[in-house]
């Protein structure tokens, strides 16, 4: 890991740290009573009523448990989603629900304390270009899908207008397919708002879409549009997006062929 500068925490994020480790503290106490109430019984029972195998297996999951909900708080407040791309969020979420991969080799997430989110923060201070441009590029290529049966989508840069698959007919109103087609609108809403230099939410992975997505989730007739898109959806499960900011476009060509993105500053030579 690259050693980072200390950073000083938001108040809100340091409000999570110390519930958490208080909160910590209180359930570890009521296990320790839990695991006394057992010894007791099994002073006197030959099957006590109370399992401590049983609890000291719960007591792991739930102090695991508040961990990783503190964890995934801590990282929405700090707006790490907005610069990632699709795949570092997918990395961030095996490590925040680690026992559904069990197959694979995935460090755990660390236990919550300042240094740790002071660590996180740092890193992602020092390392916000990368992070900004990785998501840009992943952002470009998927705007110029490869053997697209589209002639307006292009091959080696966005045009004005790309025609993508992915929204279906639902009850009346057009849903979003999820997994990949959903990152691939949420990642492009959230380049332009990162070339424009606002601000959209950070909230974690599945508690928001992007307003993209629910400008088309919400519209009664497919159509519609948001600050930086114009879009008509058709039932054949495609869907036309116009771009409103060409100048944005052009940023996002520079920087998906190779061009340096400066955060907070746009594109550098």
């Amino acid at each position: 890991m690259h050693k980072t500068t200390a950073v000083s925490l938001p108040p809100t994020i340091g409000e999570i740290i110390k519930t958490y480790e208080e909160a910590r503290e209180k359930v570890a106490r009521a296990y320790e009573l839990l695991l006394d109430a057992s010894s007791a019984f099994e002073a006197v029972m030959d099957y006590p009523p109370l399992s401590r195998a049983m609890i000291e297996d719960q007591r792991e999951k739930d102090l695991e448990e508040i961990n990783i909900k503190s964890w995934q708080k801590v990282i929405e407040l700090s707006g790490a989603i907005k610069f990632m791309s699709s795949k570092k969020i997918d990395e961030l979420e095996k490590r925040i629900h680690r026992p559904q991969y069990s197959h694979e080799r995935i460090e755990p997430l660390p236990e919550l304390s300042s240094k740790e989110v002071s660590d996180m923060i740092g890193a992602l201070i020092q390392n916000g270009r990368d992070f900004a441009e990785e998501m840009l590029r992943e952002a470009f290529d998927y705007c110029r899908p490869m053997r697209s049966q589209h002639k307006t989508n292009k091959i080696f840069r966005i045009d004005k207008k790309i025609i993508w698959h992915g929204v279906e007919m639902t009850w009346g109103k057009y849903r979003i397919h999820y997994g990949g087609y959903s990152d691939r609108f949420r990642v492009l809403d959230r380049a332009f708002h990162l070339l424009d230099g606002t601000s959209m939410s950070a909230q974690y992975k599945g508690s928001y879409n992007s307003p993209l997505i629910d400008a088309i989730q919400s519209s009664e007739n497919g159509t519609g549009e948001t600050d930086y898109f114009k879009f008509q959806c058709y039932q054949k499960g495609t869907i036309h997006i116009t771009f409103k900011r060409l100048d944005l476009v052009e940023t996002l060509n520079r920087v998906g062929n190779g061009g340096r993105f400066e955060v907070g500053g746009g594109e550098r030579k």
